[in-house]
């Protein structure tokens, strides 16, 4: 799968922060060998921003956010997760499907991603980013 560049760490924690999702602390060791174990049932987007780096504040907003994620609704908070992990100068946020998608996944997948393709229009990964949602996302 590719990696989608140039949406900024706090550009990702607004995004989380206005549909509904909170971050809570977890074991970042942990996260890492969640990313390993389970990337065939995860959607990666990798966001890069040059602006951040060695940026104390942003160093610290991206530690903050690279804990694991949870949706804010209570039947699902156990299910369906997203996590983002800093991993040197990106952050990989990654929805995790248990099962199936929920229809509050593909809401939040297709918003993430129109967010992507509108900010880029004329980015070439734009056609990468709706074959990947076509491909992967079930009729609604």
């Amino acid at each position: 799968m590719k990696y989608f560049t140039k949406l900024s760490m706090q550009e990702v924690l607004d995004f989380l922060n206005e549909n509904g999702l909170y971050v809570i602390d977890d074991d970042l060791e942990e996260n890492l060998n969640d990313c390993s174990e389970n990337n065939e049932s995860s959607c990666y987007i990798r966001c890069f921003d040059t602006k951040v780096i060695n940026n104390p504040i942003m160093d610290a907003i991206a530690k903050k956010i690279a804990h694991q994620t949870g949706l804010n609704l209570s039947e699902y908070v156990d299910n369906h997760k997203i996590n983002i992990i800093e991993l040197n100068d990106f952050v990989c946020c990654r929805v995790f499907i248990d099962d199936e998608f929920s229809e509050r996944d593909v809401i939040l997948l297709r918003a993430y991603w129109k967010m992507m393709s509108d900010k880029f229009k004329n980015e070439p990964y734009k056609q990468d980013l709706e074959e990947y949602l076509n491909t992967n996302s079930p009729e609604m």
